[in-house]
This record gives C-alpha cells, structure tokens and sequence, in this order.
C-alpha cells in the first residue's frame, strides 16, 4: 500500500524503508521459478494458495514492526474483502478497460481484477495482455515486485502454458511501477480505479482546502485519485470509516460529493481480526461539470435502508 514521500509538496515524515521485507520476496519469487520449471503435480498446490491469498500479510506483520507498518498505513486488503470491492467493476474489466490501483502493496486488488482476464493461447501472451490492461503505484520497491510475481503465479496458477523467456521479472507488467501517486499521479489515465489507501496519519499539506493539522492520508489519496482522474471514471474504494462519519472530514466529504457522483457505500466494520480500523466500501464515478447539490450527510443518506445511523 502506498505512502507519501518527501517533498516540497507533501511532507510525511513516517515514510518508513521495507526492506526487511525483501527477502519473502525473494522465497516468492524461487517459488515461481520452481513453479515454472516443474510439472504440476511437483508442485504443492497449498503453496500455491498461500502466495496469492492472506501469506503476504502475515508475512509483513512477522517480518516489519507493528509501528513500522502503522506509520506506512500498509495493511493489505484480505482476499474476500478484495473481491467484494471490485464486484462493481467485474464487467468494465471483462470488456479490456485498463484499471489501476494508487496504492497497490503487494497487488491484492490488482489480482482480484487479474482473476477476471482471460487466460491467452500461451504465459507471455496472457502476461502481455494482462501488462496492458493493470496499473499500478507503489513507493515501495519491494511491494511493486511482489505485485509482479504474484500476478505472475496467478497465470500460471490459472492455467497460462509455455515457457517463460529468460527475463527480469521486473519487466514484466511495465504499468506497475515504484512511485507516489500523490506526487506523480499522471503515470496513466485510465477508466477504473480501485483502492485502498494508506490509512496512516499526516500532516496536511499548505494547499489542502479542507483542513489542517494532522489527518487521514487516506483522505488525501481520495481526493487526489478524484482531481486527477478523467470525467465518468468509476472509483472503487476501502476506506477508514471516519472519512464518512467524522465531523472533522465534513468539508471533505463535501469536495468528494461536488465532484463526484456518489453511487453507493457499504458498511463493512472492522478491517480484519488484527485491525481495529473501521471501514467502509465507496463507489463513485467522477463528473465534468460540478454537483450544485450536495449532501454531507453519508450516514443517513446511504444507511436508512439498513437501519444504521448516526456520526461515530
């Protein structure tokens, strides 16, 4: 999951190294390799399962201090958790429009949306097709390259034949790349993004116009992911519930709501068994032209049908 660098612009002073991370890359990647060249029933499925599921989180809070990670705000999103938010973007991703993720760890999201892309004649067609179509930011090196090779043993894993050309894995999926999506949002322009930002605390940069002092950085991620995208881009995000209920968030949520049209949040609750973050899921899709009309109140405008109200 992404974070903020330091810069002129934004200043995070949290801004934490991964690299005690690296070498479960390194056991990913052998696996890979050890993927590739046996036969498959060589190969214990169970392994398999584990690289592209919840084994890459448990993996970060046994390798990375708890405080490391509550500074970078990375906290991957768990398989189920994945698919529910990309369900409403199931049908743009069949039809080949490319999707990226801001803030992309270690690829949970990307492959949530990889599992729905079709499986081509042979491995270096089906990676190629699948490099078009998945963007992604990260300011983590580590991260960028488990994406790759975990989407890579998704192909695999999902049925892709043929060698694989003795290549770097690095490059591979040439649109997921080491960078901040708060500093450089322009490396692509696409039509659906899907996210889960960084849930750490910052301090808000000068320009923000909607607060001060010490906020989610979440916060800024959406708001940026919106400024910058294209009109009629649909936006899929899991975010921190105070976002929709805090008062502190209220000019926010009305810059979101002026931009953006709001279609639908889902209350999740807690994050994971390990988190004590509440979050809900936001779908919105960007507009031209701004919304006269606002509504501020998310709670009660989205949670009279399931009988959940009130500011938290």
């Amino acid at each position: 999951m992404g974070n903020m660098k330091n810069d002129k612009t934004f200043v995070n002073p949290s801004v934490t190294s991964m690299d005690q991370y690296a070498p479960y890359v390194d056991a990913l990647e052998e696996l890979t390799v050890k993927v590739i060249l046996s036969s498959p029933t060589g190969i214990c499925s169970s392994e398999i399962e584990l690289a592209l599921d919840g084994q890459p989180m448990q993996a970060l809070r046994e390798r990375v201090p708890i405080s490391t990670l509550k500074n970078s705000g990375a906290f991957f999103t768990h398989h189920t958790l994945s698919d529910k938010l990309i369900e409403p973007i199931i049908a743009d991703i069949k039809e080949g429009i490319p999707v990226k993720d801001p803030a992309c760890g270690t690829g949970n999201l990307l492959l949530a949306c990889a599992r729905h892309l079709p499986i081509m004649s042979d491995i270096n067609d089906t990676v190629t097709a699948w490099g078009n179509q998945l963007y992604g930011h990260d300011i983590h090196p580590e991260f960028i390259r488990a994406t790759k090779i975990r989407l890579l043993l998704l192909a695999i894993e999902r049925g892709a034949k043929g060698p694989i050309p003795d290549t770097d894995i690095s490059e591979f999926f040439p649109h997921i790349q080491e960078s901040d999506y708060l500093v450089d949002p322009s490396l692509s322009k696409v039509n659906c993004i899907v996210v889960n930002p960084p849930y750490s605390i910052v301090q808000a940069p000068a320009q923000c116009s909607w607060a001060s002092g010490i906020i989610s950085n979440a916060a800024l991620f959406m708001e940026k992911c919106m400024t910058t995208a294209e009109p009629d881009t649909k936006i899929v995000a899991l975010l921190p519930d105070v976002l929709r209920t805090g008062s502190r968030y209220s000019k926010w949520r009305e810059i979101i709501s002026k931009h953006a049209k709001i279609e639908s949040i889902k209350i999740i609750g807690q994050f994971d068994k390990l988190t004590d973050i509440d979050v809900f899921l936001l779908r919105m899709t960007t507009m031209a032209l701004p919304n006269k009309k606002t509504n501020d109140k998310w709670w009660n405008l989205f949670n009279k049908a399931s009988g959940q109200s009130g500011e938290k």
